[in-house]
């Protein structure tokens, strides 16, 4: 009935929020790591620039 078919609709969008948090969360990982990636090549190859 209707009912249910709200409930999972929420249940649904819960998903999709803590899949994109996540998602979010595995970014910031993954640039945390590419700067410290870079600047270990950097400093591998002398070279001190500032990374953003």
């Amino acid at each position: 009935d209707a009912w249910d078919d709200m409930y999972l609709e929420e249940e649904v969008e819960e998903d999709e929020r803590n899949i994109q948090e996540e998602w979010l969360a595995d970014a910031e990982t993954f640039r945390e790591e590419l700067k410290r990636v870079t600047l270990r090549v950097n400093l591998q190859e002398g070279v001190l620039a500032p990374i953003a």
